[in-house]
């Protein structure tokens, strides 16, 4: 006798449904959130508008000056032609204040080398702090990093995004903020009168080819201490704070670049303190080719 099961509808209807479950998994796809792209250090600095549009336009100051040129201009400086060195003739002393005062405070300043945050506090702006300025590319790299590290990309003046815009489309630094080379900046102030104008620029251009020739530096630095270590630094130290420069007189090597800009411009005071002949004609022969 054949034996017949009947099923009702809804249990038939499940059946195939918990089948179609067995033969059929669906495949969930994990969501993913795309990254989110981080700016370049080099764009939180780049000033986004166009150097024409500033206040002080891009023609109120130099691009990279041959030596040929820097010689005709102030009778200083040597034919062969050297693009290591960016010089700025600002056109007044409220432009250079903008761009190069705490810079130069962070760089060289007895109270505020180093400290950035100590800079931004106490360095306005507007505030002289040298008649003209030098930097290695080195420096000015520490600068504008130390600026993204306390957050204070947004305190900069137009002038300092328009000086890093300027190194960075030179290619001296690059994204990281990190110098690709070794090059240097000096700056003098085009409102000064013109035997100011010489002799504050022809002390920068020492330091520019103390910054960009290795060789150089280090024979300065040798220079330096054979003559402390003979003589103690005092007399340089006071020849400094009679010209009431606040320098840094703990940073070996700032004080070796000043000591050789100012002995070789022969400085009357300095030579008065300085009577070592044979000392000061080592000195000159090391930079003369460049001067």
């Amino acid at each position: 006798m054949l034996n017949v099961t009947t099923k009702t509808t809804s249990e038939m209807t499940e059946e195939i449904f918990n089948e179609e479950n067995e033969t059929e998994q669906t495949v969930l796809e994990p969501i993913t959130e795309e990254p989110e792209i981080q700016p370049k250090l080099s764009e939180k600095l780049y000033l986004p508008a166009d150097y024409a549009a500033l206040r002080f336009p891009l023609n109120e100051y130099t691009d990279v000056l041959q030596i040929r040129d820097l010689k005709a201009t102030v009778g200083y400086g040597n034919p062969a032609e050297h693009t290591n060195v960016l010089i700025f003739l600002t056109a007044t002393h409220a432009t250079t204040y903008l761009m190069f005062s705490r810079l130069a405070a962070y760089t060289e300043h007895i109270r505020y080398h180093g400290d950035i945050q100590a800079v931004f506090e106490h360095i306005a702006p507007t505030r002289r702090v040298y008649n003209a300025n030098d930097f290695s590319i080195d420096s000015l790299a520490r600068f504008y990093t130390d600026v993204l590290a306390f957050h204070l990309e947004d305190q900069l003046t137009a002038e300092e995004r328009m000086l890093f815009s300027i190194v960075y489309d030179e290619g001296w630094i690059n994204d990281a903020i990190q110098p690709t080379g070794i090059y240097a900046v000096i700056q003098v102030s085009m409102e000064n009168p013109l035997p100011s104008r010489r002799s504050l620029l022809s002390h920068e251009w020492v330091h520019a080819i103390f910054f960009v020739f290795p060789d150089i530096k280090d024979e300065t630095v040798k220079l330096y201490r054979s003559y402390t270590a003979e003589h103690g630094t005092g007399q340089f130290f006071n020849f400094l704070g009679a010209m009431r420069l606040s320098y840094n007189t703990s940073d070996e090597l700032l004080m070796a670049n000043e000591f050789a800009a100012y002995l070789l411009q022969e400085y009357a005071e300095l030579r008065q303190l300085i009577a070592d002949a044979p000392f000061i004609t080592r000195m000159r022969d090391l930079y003369k080719n460049y001067l």
